[in-house]
């Protein structure tokens, strides 16, 4: 720095306005900070309070919470609820098959299944004691496991109700152990979740009697048991299967 300006003399009042600029300056920044602060906690206050108003409200008036996707979500979220189930539809023939809820649990695959056939069921299929006893419908098809390299023949049951006459809704579980040859089980390690193949192609009924009279351990011996000649057509899933974390 040039030393000529160092000789310039200085006025006291001068420092005393700066002194005075920076103090003001100070405040300024001290008082926007303070500012921020309170609008922050006013908005941490704000969305706590419409959380409470919204865990509450959710709990007393559930339908109406659903009608508003953000209380509806928190409701659901505070209820341990996740999302709606996918559901996997496929339709032939007049028959259209709903799965939803599947889960595996490392031995069996387990899902929810809908069954609509649109010409109804023949009287057979119920209990002639009651509307909703029925017999069981038995799904043909073949399956196939990402982690499995083969393609396997499957003869799950469905054990279920009927809704109404065209309806017929229950479970099927079908064993992994069971249908993966014991030889090459020792080698797998099924994975937390895997893709599935489900390509149905028939659907027996069996009538309610017949089963029953099937499932009688004092039965006299048959060379066989046949259902109805049941639903044909082509009904191919696919999904993922994940694990069962709840049992």
């Amino acid at each position: 720095m040039d030393k000529r300006f160092e000789q310039i003399p200085v006025s006291e009042k001068l420092d005393g306005v700066i002194d005075h600029c920076m103090e003001q300056l100070h405040k300024e920044q001290k008082s926007k900070r303070k500012k921020w602060m309170k609008k922050t906690f006013i908005s941490l206050g704000t969305a706590a309070a419409v959380f409470v108003c919204a865990v509450f409200f959710g709990a007393s008036n559930p339908n109406a919470a659903e009608s508003i996707p953000l209380i509806g979500h928190i409701t659901r979220l505070m209820q341990g609820e996740q999302k709606p189930a996918q559901e996997y539809i496929q339709e032939s023939n007049g028959v259209k098959i709903t799965v939803s809820e599947v889960t595996h649990d490392n031995h069996w695959i387990s899902m929810n299944v809908v069954f609509y056939s649109k010409s109804g069921f023949p009287q057979e299929m119920y209990a002639s004691t009651s509307g909703t006893e029925c017999g069981l419908l038995e799904f043909i098809s073949e399956i196939r496991f990402d982690f499995y390299d083969q393609t396997i023949a499957d003869s799950s049951y469905m054990k279920g109700s009927f809704t109404d006459e065209n309806t017929y809704s229950g479970k099927i579980n079908i064993p992994i152990d069971q249908r993966i040859p014991a030889s090459a089980r020792k080698d797998i390690k099924i994975p937390k979740e895997f893709d599935f193949i489900w390509n149905i192609s028939i659907i027996y009924d069996w009538p309610y009697d017949l089963w029953e009279y099937a499932l009688n351990e004092e039965k006299p011996y048959h060379t066989s048991f046949l259902p109805n000649n049941g639903f044909g057509g082509t009904w191919d899933f696919q999904f993922s299967i994940p694990l069962n974390v709840n049992q």
